[in-house]
């Protein structure tokens, strides 16, 4: 599912390989900094062929707020896909 891909970027992206959940922190639980979390969206991005505003990217503090972002800019039918 989506969950799990994102999860699946996330570790892709840190060079230490936490215990990735929806309710982490990105900062404070995964000690992602600017750069990586940059990485990380980009990825996202690339993945699930979307565009995240830089609005919406300040505003990103947990893997769950990712995920609602992507439930948001993802047409529902994609979302019976994955």
């Amino acid at each position: 599912g989506i969950e799990s891909r994102v999860i699946q970027i996330i570790k892709e992206n840190l060079e230490n390989s936490p215990e990735v959940k929806a309710e982490s922190k990105l900062q404070d639980d995964l000690g992602i900094d600017s750069l990586e979390a940059m990485m990380i969206i980009n990825a996202i991005e690339d993945e699930f062929e979307i565009s995240i505003e830089d609005d919406d990217f300040r505003e990103l503090k947990t893997v769950q707020d990712i995920l609602d972002i992507l439930k948001k800019e993802l047409p529902t039918n994609i979302l019976i896909i994955f």
